[in-house]
């Protein structure tokens, strides 16, 4: 038997609903739950032990987050020492058929996955896990908001409470991570800024380019992504630029007739003169001298 709290219905994806509530487990009677939701539990007072059949056996206390991605059957038992049978749970149920989906259409932005709500769930958030002792004071402030907002029942607080889960949620995941993980993370999160503003500069070459207009693109600042791109690459964005360009030249040098001067009007370097700067900088010889060095070589080769 359940005495519920609170409870909120509705939510927006990818959560389906809110529950607050008290279980009572009896010692010589373990309770037994058909278990229809991927969902996350936590407890917020008593001891129990939670069994799952073919997946194992764990003690749940005060403090504690378990999360549940699929169907089983839960058994609840006190066969412990000092164990409390009065089980004090709050349960956000996700949306499984929106999780299910797989995450948000790409956009012209790009979606990194920790920047994307569904993903974000399918990595923090998939798998059967137990978070032992998860829920600290600023957890736990968070909890009594929820609380606040659900029994209010004001106008938004169906919002109010989606942002509230978004943060308990966010802070499961960086309490988990190990320092490892957290370097990985960072490391992954740098390298999909450099991919996207390598991605910009090769789609826009031969428009004029800005360090805004490249940041922009992944809606972050000029100075973020400037350095996050030197980090990553070692070069800075305009050393990057440059060299792209003058790939994209060498190229037109070699299997095209067009004047210098009209090259560098399509490869973005706007004239003959600071293309030939660009060149000798990035390969030590003029845009000229490559032309006839590559096509003579070629010719001999013949």
């Amino acid at each position: 038997m359940a005495r519920y709290y609170y409870s909120i219905e509705r939510l927006s994806a990818p959560f389906s609903s809110l529950d607050c509530f008290t279980t009572v487990v009896e010692r010589e009677r373990p309770q037994v739950i058909q278990n229809y939701r991927y969902k996350l539990l936590l407890f917020l007072g008593g001891r129990v032990r939670l069994t799952i059949p073919r997946h194992g056996r764990w003690e749940l206390r005060s403090g504690d987050a378990f999360l549940l991605p699929f169907n089983c059957k839960q058994h609840y038992d006190l066969d412990l020492d000092k164990a409390d049978g009065h089980l004090h749970s709050l349960r956000i149920s996700f949306d499984r058929e929106r999780l299910d989906d797989g995450g948000s259409e790409p956009c012209a932005v790009g979606i990194f996955p920790e920047d994307d709500p569904i993903r974000f769930i399918r990595r923090h958030f998939s798998r059967l896990r137990h978070f032992p002792g998860i829920l600290h004071e600023p957890e736990r402030r968070l909890l009594a908001e929820l609380e606040r907002e659900a029994l209010a029942g004001m106008p938004g607080y169906r919002f109010a409470a989606v942002g509230i889960i978004w943060q308990l949620l966010v802070s499961i995941a960086r309490s988990r991570l190990s320092d490892r993980e957290r370097s990985e993370s960072d490391g992954d999160r740098a390298a999909f800024i450099a991919d996207r503003a390598n991605q910009y500069l090769e789609e826009h070459l031969s428009a004029g380019i800005s360090l805004e207009e490249v940041a922009w693109d992944q809606r972050l600042s000029a100075e973020h992504v400037a350095r996050v791109f030197k980090q990553a690459t070692g070069s800075t964005i305009f050393q990057r630029l440059a060299w792209l360009r003058v790939e994209a030249a060498k190229e037109l040098l070699v299997n095209t007739d067009d004047p210098v001067g009209r090259i560098a009007e399509r490869v973005g370097f706007g004239s003959d003169i600071v293309m030939a700067r660009n060149f000798r900088k990035v390969i030590g010889e003029s845009p000229s001298h490559y032309r006839h060095r590559i096509r003579g070589r070629s010719r001999f080769q013949r």
